[in-house]
């Protein structure tokens, strides 16, 4: 940090009365300067930040340390969240000021999903290798489960937990799809059905018939028993 090499042994338990002359504080203003310098990123500069509050909170807390200011003032709010029966839950959430944002600027025609982190959708040309692909290797069950996350959307946490099932019941009821003359099945899919989903939510799944059948005839086959 500039003007921090003199005594930097000392700096790092110098917690004085003025505020920002702590040096949690001074190196968080040396971090926003190398942001606004374009020499890192801000996510690089929030990682950092965390990494030295997450230092000195388990030394205070192991008793190793006593600073003769805080480090920092804590921040406490409560986060209310519904679980999957839609109970309320309350958090108690604590939080440095000493906080980076490291909110990024969002390009909305870079052709990339944002869901976890940034995914490029497959175009119509690698869907086909990959399914080409699992033809070849002649498993059956990648195979059908390509099929299924590509005409469906599903996350592979969502497919790998398919039910036998939902594919073997009676009396099946098929409903109109987008596209004229396309039958779909609505597949129920999250808490109370056995098929897993992101961050545990209820949702449906559009199958087309064709698939359905594929599923079903492998539902009651010798292999799948």
């Amino acid at each position: 940090m500039a003007g921090l090499s003199r005594n930097p042994d000392q700096l790092l338990v110098d917690f004085p009365r003025m505020k920002l002359r702590r040096v949690t504080y001074r190196y968080r203003g040396e971090l926003k300067r190398k942001v606004e310098m374009g020499d890192i990123a801000s996510s690089t500069a929030a990682r950092r930040m965390s990494s030295v509050v997450a230092l000195y909170r388990w030394l205070i807390n192991e008793g190793l340390f006593i600073p003769e200011n805080a480090p920092w003032e804590e921040r406490t709010f409560n986060l209310r969240m519904l679980n999957s029966h839609g109970q309320s839950l309350n958090s108690v959430i604590n939080s440095a000021d000493l906080r980076i944002s490291s909110n990024r600027p969002k390009t909305p025609f870079d052709g990339l999903i944002e869901d976890g982190g940034k995914l490029r959708p497959l175009p119509v040309c690698e869907q086909k290798i990959l399914v080409q692909a699992a033809a070849t290797l002649g498993n059956g069950e990648m195979y059908l489960l390509l099929l299924f996350m590509l005409l469906t959307g599903a996350r592979v946490q969502t497919a790998g937990t398919l039910r036998v099932g939902d594919f073997t019941e009676e009396n099946v009821k098929f409903s109109q799809g987008v596209h004229e003359g396309l039958q779909i099945y609505k597949l129920r899919t999250g808490p109370g059905t056995g098929i897993y989903t992101k961050r545990d939510k209820q949702g449906i799944l559009h199958v087309p018939l064709f698939l359905f059948q594929l599923l079903r005839t492998y539902a009651v086959s010798e292999r799948a028993h």
